[in-house]
């Protein structure tokens, strides 16, 4: 009962990433940008104590100067989490732990493949094979993390409940 409780909310789980990622995806090009841009002021203000004392053209200027590795970072980012909780999810499977990790990872990649082409559809958006590969490294990078922390766990579980030989 447990094992099923922990597997239909670690699904859940995957589910609200992808409906987040959706959600993101959804908005037009202006509204995204207003959104990256907003979380890059609020960091720039945050660490750089003169920033408020910029003209409104040099804050924009920075950034600008920050917005494409700051909305790279969040497509790596968020399918490195979606990467973590297919992973964790599919860990409730009684299945070879290889498949795991492909199950996995084709999950991340297909979903990611079908954000750009749902953004081929929304003003000012465009899917781009480069964010499907970014996004796709993302989740590999969550997946091989995930599986080497679960790798770690297991063999020091192993250890702890072996025989002690003399």
């Amino acid at each position: 009962m447990k094992l099923r409780i922990t597997r239909v909310a670690l699904w859940g789980l995957v589910l609200l990433c992808m409906a987040f990622i959706f959600y993101m995806s959804a908005k037009p090009a202006q509204q995204s940008s207003q959104v990256s841009g907003q979380f890059i002021r609020s960091v720039a203000a945050a660490v750089t104590p003169d920033f408020s004392a910029l003209s409104e053209d040099e804050q924009d200027a920075v950034v600008e100067s920050f917005q494409h590795v700051v909305r790279k970072g969040a497509h790596f980012s968020i399918y490195l989490l979606l990467g973590v909780l297919c992973l964790l999810a599919m860990l409730t499977h009684r299945v070879k732990p290889g498949v795991r990790i492909g199950i996995s990872l084709g999950i991340c990649l297909l979903y990611a493949a079908s954000d750009e082409l749902h953004q081929l559809f929304i003003d000012g958006r465009s899917g781009q094979v480069s964010d499907v590969l970014l996004d796709f490294c993302g989740s590999a990078a969550g997946v091989l993390l995930t599986a080497g922390l679960a790798a770690l766990v297991c063999r020091h579980l192993r250890k702890r409940t072996s025989p002690v030989s003399s």
